[in-house]
């Protein structure tokens, strides 16, 4: 698995829900916004190693997070509407 979403689909989302105790529509919001909050991370990789899904580790689930705040840094930005009217 190598991106939040394929974490969320191995469990489903409304199944990881119910496990961490969130709505589904929360756990839907992280699935398309490629994220899973670090407080649940204990929950995820002790679940995953219960369930036998392979390679859900926290240094996997670190990895991705770095990967995710690179590529947010790293992408353009959007003129700010000040800088547009000039």
């Amino acid at each position: 698995m190598e991106t939040f979403a394929a974490i969320i689909d191995a469990f489903g989302y409304a199944e990881l829900a119910s496990l961490l105790g969130k709505p589904e529509g929360t756990v839907s919001s992280w699935k398309t916004r490629n994220f899973i909050p670090s407080e649940v991370w204990i929950s995820v990789v002790n679940e995953a190693s219960r369930r036998e899904l392979e390679g859900v580790t926290f240094e996997l689930l670190a990895r991705l997070e770095t990967e995710r705040h690179s590529a947010k840094r790293s992408a353009p930005r959007k003129p700010s509407a000040a800088k547009v009217a000039q």
